[in-house]
């Protein structure tokens, strides 16, 4: 008789709804001994490449304040961890007796005089006050009993760790940015642990290159785009035990299309055209956007490709691996409240939906990752033998 076939393997992943907790999980023996595709819970480290979208900029601005540029390094979708709080602070309401949210006993708003706190606290029976950020460091933090990993961020300066996407940067600045992280990681890591312990690392470029396609001068076509992204996955491709996610570009022409009200609607027309040309509302600059983002996307899965390709084994480091993350590439980004006051770069929320989706697909297999993420989308939990693809 022919032999019985063989068992299923064991589940990637379980699903919790949209505001529950992955429960704390250890890797399986042979999870934890992996030599490539590891176990989330075997990362150790965290780091990102990028630009404004990765230092979260004017994440959470008002009005005006959104001309300062602010950067929150600890809530950006992939390296932030800002620290959770679960308690609640009679300071911050408007009245000494109301409850408002405590985010590490600190309010945003000078002499506490409102209920609005910091963006990121965690009291979910506080009025008016969002739970803290789902950012990829502490979904890792929340769902591993290993507990937290390096090089995350919790605020700017030199408690930026291993974020060092710069804003503004574009595709022409990957390199220096990939050197940056490389030279970091080994100072923090040291010796051994260096090349022992798995990194996590997301590299998301090109949003500024793409934002001037349109302009006189300022295209950088498919083809120069890549030849800027190449020496950035030379560089990592050399590093041992290192996952790099490589998320595709979104749509980002759909914000041309956010009803901001009349008022508003004028002010942000104005602001896009400026910061973005592309996005000045002509049909015809959208539409060379729109071509020029697919054509971008289409050159990351290209150089994915080849550099886990039999081309590079001789220089890639052990386990190192490359991993396309579609999630942005059909999410729909133009619901206001997803969008800062500056009409262009995510808000609170806009920063989770990113962190969501990116945690989603590194638990999805290859060939079944989602192309889109929802705010009400169930969040996936790693099991014991889950494993980073």
């Amino acid at each position: 008789s022919p032999p019985p076939p063989p068992p299923p393997p064991p589940p990637q992943s379980t699903t919790v709804g949209p505001d529950g907790r992955c429960a704390e999980v250890t890797a399986s023996a042979a999870a934890a001994s992996r030599l490539a595709h590891p176990h989330p819970c075997s990362i150790g480290l965290v780091g990102a490449i990028g630009d404004s979208l990765t230092t979260a900029v004017n994440m959470d601005c008002d009005g005006a304040g959104c001309a300062g540029m602010a950067e929150w390094f600890e809530l950006a979708w992939a390296v932030g961890s800002s620290a959770r709080d679960d308690s609640c602070d009679a300071s911050c309401g408007w009245l000494w007796w109301q409850e408002g949210c405590a985010n590490n006993g600190v309010c945003n708003e000078p002499a506490q005089t409102t209920g609005k706190c910091e963006a990121g606290t965690d009291c979910s029976d506080c009025g008016g006050c969002s739970r803290a950020a789902r950012t990829l460091p502490n979904l890792l933090g929340e769902a591993c009993a290993s507990g937290a990993v390096l090089g995350a961020s919790t605020g700017g300066g030199g408690a930026r760790g291993l974020n060092v996407a710069q804003s503004g940067a574009r595709a022409k600045e990957a390199l220096t940015q990939a050197v940056g992280l490389v030279a970091k990681a080994e100072s923090l890591l040291g010796g051994a642990a260096y090349a022992t312990t798995w990194k996590l690392v997301t590299m998301l470029l090109g949003g500024n290159d793409l934002c001037n396609v349109c302009s006189d001068g300022g295209d950088v076509s498919a083809d120069e785009y890549a030849a800027k992204m190449r020496p950035a996955f030379e560089t990592l491709a050399a590093v041992p035990r290192l996952v790099v996610n490589v998320p595709l570009h979104a749509d980002y022409t759909q914000l041309a299309g956010v009803d901001w009200g009349f008022f508003g609607n004028l002010y942000c027309d104005v602001l896009l055209a400026l910061v973005c040309p592309c996005m000045g509302n002509w049909a015809s600059d959208l539409a060379v956007a729109r071509q020029r983002v697919g054509e971008y996307n289409g050159k990351l899965v290209e150089l994915v490709a080849e550099f886990n390709g039999d081309a590079h084994a001789s220089t890639r480091g052990q386990g190192t691996t490359f991993i396309v993350q579609p999630f942005a590439q059909h999410t729909v980004f133009s619901a206001t409240h997803l969008v800062s006051d500056d009409c262009f770069h995510p808000s609170a929320a806009g920063q989770e939906l990113l962190a969501r989706g990116l945690w989603n697909n590194l638990l999805q297999p290859a060939g079944e990752k989602a192309s889109s993420v929802e705010e009400g989308e169930a969040l996936l939990c790693p099991t014991a033998d889950a494993a980073l693809s």
